[in-house]
C-alpha cells in the first residue's frame, strides 16, 4: 500500500503535456514563423535555399519547443503542483526565455522602426538594450530555476554569446563595426562548438551519476538545447565556405 501511494506521488509529479500545451507551442511556432521570414525563400540558387530553410526550420522547432515547455512548467508552478524539474525541462525553460526576450525584440523593432532608416541609430540602441534584457533574463532564469549546480555550467557558451552580440551591436553605434564584425565572425564558431561540448558532456555526466530515470520531456529539452548551436555553426560554415557569396 504505502507502495503505490508513493509510486502515485512520483507519478503526480511527473510533468506531462496537455492539448493547451500543445496549442501554446503552435502559437509560438506561428508567431516566429510571421517575424522571421526563411532567408532562402525565393532564392535561386538550391544551395542556398537548403541551408537556410534547414536552419529556419530547426530554429522554428528549437523555440516552439521552448515556448511550450516554459509554458507547461510555469503552469504547473501557478496551480501550486509540485514537480519532478529534472535538467532537460530548465533548459526548455531556459529556451522559453531566449524564445520569449527575441521575439519581443523583433516585435518591438517592426512595431516602432519597420525599415526606417533614418532610424538606424535608434534602432541599434534599442538592440543593445534588448541584449542586456536577454542577458539578465537567461541568468536569471539559470539561476532562480532549480537544477544539478553543475548544469549551470551551460549558461557560460550561450552568455558569452550574447556578451559577444553586445558589444557587436554597441560598435555599431560607435563606428568600430568593423574591427568588432571581424572578432565577432572569428570567435563564434568557437563559442558555439563550446556550447555542443559542454551540453554533451553534462548529460554524460549527468545520465551516469543521477541515479534516476529521466522522463521523456527531460530528453526533448537536452535534444533541442543541443540543436541550437550545429544550427547557427550550418549557416557559419556556409557562409566561411562563400556559397552566401
Amino acid at each position: 500500500m504505502e507502495q503505490m501511494e508513493m509510486s502515485q506521488t512520483k507519478n503526480d509529479r511527473q510533468a506531462r503535456l496537455t492539448l493547451l500545451d500543445l496549442l501554446v507551442g503552435t502559437a509560438a511556432a506561428a508567431i516566429f514563423s510571421a517575424l522571421n521570414n526563411s532567408p532562402g525563400v525565393g532564392n535561386t540558387r538550391f544551395a542556398v535555399e537548403l541551408i537556410t530553410n534547414i536552419y529556419f526550420i530547426t530554429t522554428l522547432l528549437i523555440f516552439a519547443s521552448g515556448g511550450t515547455g516554459l509554458f507547461l512548467f510555469a503552469r504547473r508552478w501557478w496551480n501550486g503542483w509540485s514537480t519532478d524539474f529534472q535538467p532537460g525541462h530548465w533548459l526548455l525553460c531556459l529556451i522559453g526565455v531566449m524564445y520569449s526576450v527575441i521575439m519581443t525584440s523583433l516585435l518591438f523593432q517592426q512595431v516602432v522602426f519597420g525599415s526606417a532608416i533614418e532610424n538606424l541609430r535608434m534602432k541599434w540602441l534599442s538592440m543593445a538594450v534588448f541584449q542586456v534584457l536577454h542577458l539578465w533574463a537567461y541568468l536569471t532564469a539559470g539561476f532562480l530555476l532549480p537544477v544539478r549546480s553543475w548544469w549551470r555550467i551551460a549558461l557560460i557558451p550561450q552568455t558569452l554569446i550574447i556578451l559577444a552580440m553586445l558589444g557587436l551591436v554597441i560598435s555599431l553605434n560607435s563606428g568600430n563595426e568593423q574591427i568588432a564584425l571581424f572578432w565577432f565572425e572569428r570567435t563564434k564558431p568557437f563559442l558555439l562548438i563550446l556550447d555542443i561540448v559542454v551540453l554533451l558532456t553534462l548529460v554524460v555526466w549527468d545520465t551516469w551519476t543521477a541515479g534516476q530515470r529521466r522522463d521523456w520531456i527531460h530528453w526533448w529539452g537536452v535534444t533541442v538545447a543541443v540543436m541550437m548551436s550545429p544550427a547557427v555553426l550550418l549557416l557559419e560554415f556556409s557562409n566561411w565556405m562563400g556559397w552566401f557569396t
